[in-house]
């Protein structure tokens, strides 16, 4: 596959490659055509006189300049500052890998992109009139320190939030530092940032502004009319304590948002002095949990998810470490500096209901007028604003039992066949345990959806509910009721919607072989088998048929649903080869293998850690990291070694580093074949293997989960290792 050596040839790749010149090597500007868009790599030694060369120069397009720190102790703050003050300002791409609680003050400088405004006058007036209203006015991008740190991390999070092809709107957007991240580091398709301050949306317009991202003056508290359609998501970081009514954000929120959107914001958390009053003159109110919560609940959302996040230099925590950390939205108040929440309209409330009701269904990841049946929601679902709330996954509400809950509060208020199978499919696999009346009820609505005669998203939805149903049965031990369910599944015609719903009857006819296999029943047992591969040859047939018809441009997801359902029928037909063999006993220990062994469509450790490196929060992550931490704490406790070495750069050895120093102190390096690959923007030691045996370590803890045996037959006998374990 192919990949980039380091993070330098990535950089070179997204920063203009076709004119890239390294002045470690030329030590001349003389062949950069200045007409053109250019980036320049450079060691952080030579940069008073690479600025000064620069400045001599009259760039007309984007300049990046890149650099690097291979020989100098030199902090993070003072680089930044002497490139904001000769006319540059941080590059996105440095905030795609952001760790917020692993930066501390006086960081050591280890690399950098920036952004060069240029040699006009409007550049050093731009840099004038922000020293003169600093106290008003702050761009974080021109500005280093924990207070900086703080307030671009709430946007570059956020980022997570944001769904392919969204317009955002950016409330209160400053000096639109804000803005230029959203708009480069998420998957928004536009993004409008709105102030109050008509210089700082000129200042943003000049600095951030291009054809994706702009700002406009608006004032909140005066609630005109925009001229631009509802948006998808509405970021607002400290905003509505400088309102003088902050009822008006929200009466803002829901005449702009959609129903499906998102509302991501913040408040200071009690700011208060002994007067129990915020001693900010621009601030109009204080917030404590609950009255924040309340005031968000009252217009209709539902708070997804809260975080409380704490930085040193301010009034309140001055002495505070850099802290983002969740909590669940029904505790009680805690002590903090920044409330931040992630919300959603509630459908079941009687004013988003009624827009719900109203408003024509607009998905900006499906917005062709030629899309295929099983993406158009707007013609095919009765309640189309409910797949991005709790139907796509990457989309949705990502707490399962909040999910569920709400599922069953649409429940209550919705008739439609359709949304009640959906619905029920919805908590069905969001509820590990369901009550008798819950399974009856759904039973009796899969009669009554088979008496109806479904097609399209109303045979989607029931062969799901069926398929979840049927599993349920098999996982309780119920093989009797989940055999009839599977037996329906067998026999759907899945063609009337769509082929990919052979995951659900092909993996019946699985289901129905184990059921008959643990009867003795071989034969019957190798007919749905036969039955099972047959599906998935057609299925994948099917899918092949559509992408080479260039569905792939409005269903992307194609391929990856080919990849589950060729994976599936591995499976299967490594299954039936065992099945055939002459020792049935003994081959049910390598059938149950094969079925634990599928690439997709299980939870996959590895890839829920990529989540975890881009700050998307899991549960299934932060349950599965804290069994990991706890089964190496104890072993480290038992061990006590005196020198460390993490083989494997990753996020998992990144997060085992964070979560085991307090019990390994400062002892230790990392272990890694290539070396060079990571050392421009790592601060630890790398050492290839050899090296490290050299080192004498008293413990290697090996962070693979796939390569952890061949990396075990290495080590040195003498030297302990650790592999990952996953097992309470």
């Amino acid at each position: 596959m192919l990949n980039f050596k380091n993070e330098l040839e990535k950089r070179k790749f997204i920063f203009h490659p076709e004119q890239t010149l390294d002045w470690r090597v030329s030590k001349s500007l003389a062949e950069l055509d200045c007409s053109l868009k250019s980036h320049i790599i450079s060691d952080i030694k030579d940069l008073s006189l690479l600025i000064a060369e620069i400045h001599a120069l009259d760039f007309q397009q984007e300049l990046i300049l890149t650099l690097v720190n291979e020989h100098l102790n030199t902090a993070k703050e003072e680089i930044e500052n002497e490139l904001f003050d000769h006319g540059f300002v941080r590059s996105y791409i440095d905030y795609h890998y952001y760790t917020y609680d692993k930066l501390y003050d006086n960081q050591k400088f280890t690399l950098g992109s920036f952004r060069f405004l240029g040699n006009t006058q409007d550049t050093q007036d731009s840099l004038i009139w922000l020293k003169e209203n600093r106290d008003l006015h702050m761009d974080m991008l021109r500005e280093s320190g924990a207070r900086s740190d703080a307030h671009t991390y709430r946007y570059v999070w956020a980022c997570n939030f944001i769904r392919e092809g969204d317009t955002v709107i950016d409330c209160a957007s400053g000096l639109g530092y804000g803005g230029y991240l959203l708009s480069n580091l998420s998957k928004a398709q536009r993004v409008y940032g709105l102030d109050i301050c008509q210089d700082s949306v000129n200042y943003s317009n000049t600095i951030y502004g291009n054809s994706e991202l702009s700002y406009q003056q608006y004032d909140l508290d005066l609630l005109d009319k925009l001229n631009t359609p509802r948006v998808d998501t509405i970021t607002s970081f400290e905003t509505i304590e400088h309102l003088r009514n902050y009822e008006n954000f929200f009466k803002f929120c829901t005449t702009n948002l959609k129903p499906d959107g998102r509302l991501v914001l913040s408040v200071p958390y009690l700011w208060v002095d002994e007067t129990g009053k915020d001693p900010n003159p621009f601030h109009f109110h204080e917030f404590d949990w609950n009255k924040f919560k309340t005031l968000i609940e009252s217009y209709g959302f539902m708070i997804e998810k809260r975080f409380a996040q704490t930085a040193p230099g301010g009034f309140k925590l001055l002495d505070a470490a850099r802290t983002y950390s969740e909590l669940s939205p029904s505790q009680g108040e805690f002590e903090t500096e920044w409330i931040i929440v992630v919300a959603t309209p509630n459908l079941t409330n009687p004013m988003w209901a009624k827009i719900n009701r109203d408003l024509s269904y607009e998905n900006p990841q499906y917005s062709s007028n030629y899309l295929p049946s099983y993406i158009d929601f707007a013609n095919g679902m009765d309640s189309p604003w409910l797949h991005r709330q709790v139907v796509q996954v990457g989309q949705r509400i990502e707490d399962k039992k909040l999910r569920s809950s709400y599922a069953l509060e649409l429940l209550n208020s919705d008739t439609s066949l359709q949304n009640r199978l959906l619905l029920n499919t919805i908590v069905s696999y969001a509820e590990d345990e369901h009550t008798q009346k819950w399974l009856d009820d759904s039973l009796a609505l899969l009669d009554e959806a088979e008496k109806a005669k479904p097609s399209g998203f109303t045979l989607r939805w029931l062969i799901s509910l069926r398929f979840s149903l049927g599993s349920y049965f098999y996982s309780t031990g119920n093989f009797a009721e989940a055999e009839k369910q599977f037996c329906i599944l067998e026999g759907y015609k899945i063609e009337r919607f769509c082929s990919l719903l052979v995951t659900k009857t092909a993996q019946s006819s699985l289901y129905l072989a184990l059921i008959l296999l643990s009867r003795g029943l071989k034969e019957k047992s190798h007919y749905h088998l036969t039955l099972a591969k047959s599906k998935v040859l057609e299925a994948s047939e099917a899918i092949y048929h559509e992408l080479k018809n260039g569905r792939d441009n409005n269903a992307p997801f194609l391929w990856t649903e080919l990849a589950e359902i060729i994976d599936l029928g591995d499976s299967i037909n490594r299954f039936i080869l065992a099945l055939d063999g002459a020792n049935i006993g003994k081959n049910k220990l390598t059938i149950a293998n094969i079925l634990n062994s599928r690439r997709f469509g299980l939870f996959d450790l590895s890839e829920k850690l990529k989540l975890l490196n881009s700050r998307i929060d899991s549960h299934q992550v932060d349950q599965v990291l804290r069994i990991i931490d706890i089964n190496m704490i104890k072993k480290i406790k038992l061990i006590q070694p005196k020198k460390i070495a993490f083989w494997g750069i990753s996020a998992l050895s990144n997060h085992l580093e964070s979560s085991l120093k307090e019990y390994i102190g400062d002892n230790y390096f990392f272990i890694d074949s290539n070396p060079d690959k990571h050392a421009s923007s790592f601060t630890k030691t790398i050492m290839t293997p050899l090296e490290a045996y050299k080192e004498h370590p008293d413990l290697i803890i090996i962070c693979s989960i796939t390569s952890a045996d061949a990396i075990k037959n290495q080590i040195p006998k003498n030297i302990k290792s650790l592999s990952i374990s996953i097992s309470e």
